[in-house]
């Protein structure tokens, strides 16, 4: 069977279960939507294994356990297990307060990658940010068994109004931890998700968007720690827009950069940031099958047929923009269909005029439904 693409890597949301209801997570309010519209039940050990036996036959060669927190699952030391006698890269993305007999069930450091989350440098604010409290203290010295291990250990940082102020006290907590290598991410509130999944302390988490200055601000502080500490994603990296009519636009979205995105039921959703928008299910699929299917093929190579009416149906951009991705998530949410025109990217290679009245339409249409 012919695939739609070729996969990197395999991203499981292993469970949308989690101890912290972080200010600015998707997660939670994301658990509450699906359960009130279908099973949530996660797969099992077995299946998730199976899943990523096939993975590995089809050429995925990392694994990335998220969530949710993927230690909430009883299950996670023998998937994390599993993964190393595979001989798969596996990273995990994890808020677990890790104790000494936690570490000592870890495999051998070598193909085990931690990400953990990190955002802020004392407690107060972290205790605000995450909604938790008496937390703070054992997490970094969890952060600092795992160091201590021989482990690979990075530290994501979602930067805010909270914290922007202070972020070179929370660069040298990091640093102090042993850590050297940090990615850091504006807070984002996605429309279309926010609509779609209505979130406890919306109004709250509206008030920690970064303004223009900060996003400034934020760039000194990451440049400052720059020789110190090796930075991935950055907020300042955002603030330079990649030029219009460049010759090989990069994907924004992971599907079609091959990252498969699991849901915890096996469930595929076509983005990380809309787990309602599915695109296959590997508990009935096979993963050669997933990747042979019809509705992966539209989704990530979409003809020109598919956007009949529309102005992307005879445009000299349309596989500019397919490379990149169109966000299907929104264009659903404001239009009631995939298919149409992505006011960001008609800006980007039709003009700022342009994007400039689609956007104004999607407002009208907004308003009038």
């Amino acid at each position: 069977m012919e695939r739609a693409i070729e996969p990197t890597n395999l991203t499981f949301n292993l469970t949308y279960r989690c101890r912290y209801r972080c200010v600015f997570c998707e997660v939670h309010p994301v658990r509450g939507f699906l359960e009130r519209r279908a099973s949530a039940r996660e797969l099992e050990e077995e299946e998730v294994e199976r899943i990523i036996d096939q993975a590995a036959g089809a050429g995925v060669r990392s694994v990335s356990f998220t969530g949710g927190e993927p230690f909430a699952r009883g299950d996670i030391f023998g998937l994390i297990d599993f993964c190393a006698g595979s001989g798969i890269t596996l990273g995990i993305n994890t808020r677990h307060t890790f104790t000494s007999a936690d570490v000592g069930r870890l495999p051998p450091p070598g193909r085990l990658f931690f990400w953990v989350s990190l955002d802020a440098h004392c407690r107060e604010l972290a205790e605000r940010l995450a909604r938790r409290r008496g937390f703070f203290e054992p997490y970094l010295s969890g952060v600092r068994r795992l160091v201590d291990a021989g482990h690979r250990v990075a530290c994501s940082v979602v930067v805010n109004r909270g914290n922007v102020r202070r972020l070179g006290d929370l660069f040298g907590l990091i640093h102090d931890l042993g850590i050297t290598e940090v990615h850091s991410r504006e807070m984002t509130l996605t429309p279309a998700c926010v609509d779609e999944y209505p979130r406890p302390g919306l109004e709250e988490a509206s008030t920690l968007l970064l303004t223009a200055q900060d996003r400034e601000l934020a760039r000194a502080q990451e440049d400052t720690w720059r020789g110190r500490l090796r930075f991935g994603e950055t907020v300042g990296s955002r603030l330079t827009a990649a030029p219009r009519g460049e010759a090989r636009p990069a994907p924004r979205c992971n599907t079609p950069k091959g990252i498969i995105n699991v849901r915890p039921d096996g469930k595929v959703v076509y983005c990380n940031l809309a787990h309602d928008l599915t695109i296959g299910d590997l508990r009935a699929q096979s993963f050669d099958e997933f990747l042979a299917s019809s509705t992966l093929r539209q989704m990530v190579r979409p003809t020109r047929e598919l956007f009949e009416g529309t102005r992307c149906q005879a445009c000299h951009a349309f596989e500019e923009c397919t490379i990149i991705g169109r966000c299907y998530k929104l264009n659903r949410q404001l239009h009631g269909r995939l298919f149409v025109e992505d006011f960001k990217l008609c800006g980007r290679y039709l003009g700022a005029e342009v994007g400039e009245v689609l956007a104004a339409r999607v407002r009208q249409e907004r308003h009038a439904s």
